[in-house]
This record gives structure tokens, C-alpha cells and sequence, in this order.
């Protein structure tokens, strides 16, 4: 049962490790909110990569899917006396490395991605579908009020947070964990001093 752990965790990471940098194909420009939706360019939205838009987030929900799997498997197996504590930091540490990968880019040290589309895939896959929809919901209202790539993560990791623990009485810790990995983009561009921004083309 461990092998298969290992074989459920390795394809899980492959996807989730994966940076978002390497599905951007080509040239492509950073922008903050309102400059990607802006009027009179729908030409370069519509030339977004199609990767951001749905591989990006279909490769993280099914990673974190598995991820999820095989941590509750190896936790049966390395968590003796606490296999219940054990998971989540399995999954709370996959999660937090991948989302680590999916922050960097040569392409310019100014800037970190915002990887929109990678968290929205974790928070579908991870959480309930009544969580998933309000956190999304407010997630996406507080990244059109603020203008800022950030306000998404922060927004939607304390709606996870408190919405899971809310909603998700079996299970409370899986939205905590994932809430606090979705601080991360945000904290690390305060702390590094690079914009979170969004490619397209």
C-alpha cells in the first residue's frame, strides 16, 4: 500500500510542481487588472495562452486531487499514533512547494506570476463544491474591486479558511491548510518586492 502511495503522490507532484512558467509558450507581457481588461484589447485576451486558461487550472485540480489521495495513504503508514495530523502536513507541504514553482519567472525579476488559474484549480478540487463556490465568488468580486492580483489570494484564502471551517465540519483542516497556501503568492511579493502580475499576449 505504500508503493501505490508513492505511485498516487509522484504523478500528483509532477503536476503540481510544474511551473506555470513553462506552459507560457513565446513572447508575452505582464499586466495588472486593468491592463489586461481593458477595452480595445480583447485581441490580446483572446491570444492569451490557452494554458492559463485551462490547462492551468485542470492540471492543479487533478494534482491536488491525487496529492490529497496519497497523503491520507502515506499517513496510514508514516503517521503511527497521528495519521490524522499526518495528511494534512503531507498535503499542507506538496501544496506549499508547488505553489512555491508556480510564482517564478526569468522573464522578468520584477515580477512573480499570479497564478490565477492554478488556485482556483486547488480550491475546486480540495474543498467542497458549496465552499469551492462561495470562496471563488468572493475571491473573483474582491479581485474586481481592488484592481489587484493580490486581493484574489487574499480574498480567497480566508474565505476557504473560514467558509470551510464553517461548512466543512468533517473536515475543517484541509480548508485551513489550503487557505493558508493561498496566502503565499500574495506574502511573497510584499516580502520580495515584485508585483504579482498576470502574463498574456
Amino acid at each position: 500500500m505504500l508503493v501505490d502511495s508513492m505511485w498516487v503522490l509522484l504523478p500528483a507532484m509532477l503536476l503540481l510542481g510544474m511551473p506555470m512558467d513553462w506552459l507560457l509558450r513565446g513572447e508575452v507581457r505582464f499586466g495588472q487588472v486593468d491592463q489586461m481588461f481593458l477595452r480595445g484589447r480583447k485581441r490580446e485576451l483572446s491570444g492569451w495562452n490557452a494554458a492559463m486558461l485551462v490547462l492551468d487550472p485542470v492540471r492543479a485540480a487533478v494534482g491536488a486531487g491525487l496529492l490529497a489521495q496519497g497523503a491520507k495513504i502515506a499517513a496510514v503508514h508514516l503517521g503511527g499514533s497521528f495519521p490524522d495530523a499526518t495528511a494534512p502536513l503531507i498535503l499542507g507541504i506538496g501544496m506549499f512547494v508547488s505553489m512555491v514553482a508556480q510564482l517564478y519567472t526569468g522573464r522578468d525579476p520584477e515580477y512573480l506570476l499570479a497564478p490565477v488559474g492554478y488556485a482556483a484549480g486547488l480550491i475546486i478540487s480540495l474543498v467542497a463544491p458549496s465552499v469551492a463556490a462561495i470562496a471563488l465568488l468572493i475571491s473573483f468580486a474582491t479581485l474586481a474591486g481592488t484592481r489587484a492580483w493580490s486581493g484574489f489570494f487574499f480574498a480567497g484564502a480566508i474565505a476557504c479558511a473560514g467558509v470551510g471551517f464553517l461548512l466543512m465540519e468533517l473536515d475543517p483542516v484541509t480548508p485551513a491548510v489550503l487557505g493558508a497556501v493561498l496566502f503565499l503568492p500574495a506574502i511573497a511579493g510584499m516580502l520580495m518586492g515584485r508585483h504579482l502580475m498576470m502574463p498574456g499576449r
